[in-house]
């Protein structure tokens, strides 16, 4: 993963990941919490890569070789490897949907700030205000910072 030293070992539970993405459906199912998402998961599995998020435009991966890919699902765009803050709020995102992938969430830089949106909690309050906004994603992603380059490009 361009930005982050991937071991052999998280070479291998990625490739695992994949793996049961193409043999079972229900811990697809369970994993992403509806239905509707497991042929779509099983169709990037097939085409070797686990995926992460599924936004409204893309979706994100991680291949066998540990790289983060960004799959245009609207405008046809070529893949192209995700930027460094795609990257890290892709993890944030889908921790809780593969918690095995813990350890390639990157820490805090010393530099980071706390997130401006979510006041450094990862989480928007707005999420309580409205339930059917629970689904929001803080910019951060839920790891409550950012980056000062990523608040200057404001």
């Amino acid at each position: 993963m361009r930005g982050i030293t991937v071991t052999r070992a998280q070479l291998e539970l990625i490739g695992h990941l994949i793996d049961e993405a193409l043999q079972d459906e229900r811990t697809i199912e369970r994993r992403w919490q509806h239905p509707k998402v497991a042929p779509f998961a099983r169709d990037r599995a097939k085409a070797g890569h686990l995926l992460l998020v599924r936004d409204w435009t893309a979706d994100i991966v991680l291949s066998r070789d540990g790289e983060m890919i960004v799959i245009d699902t609207e405008d046809g765009q070529p893949p192209r490897p995700a930027t460094d803050s795609e990257r890290r709020v892709t993890l944030f995102r889908s921790i809780t949907r593969y918690p095995e992938l813990l350890s390639l969430l990157p820490p805090r830089p010393s530099e980071a700030i706390d997130c401006p949106a979510c006041s450094g909690t990862g989480v928007l309050t707005v999420r309580f205000v409205n339930p059917k906004l629970r689904d929001v994603v803080c910019r951060c992603g839920g790891g409550g910072w950012i980056t000062a380059g990523e608040m200057q490009s404001e």
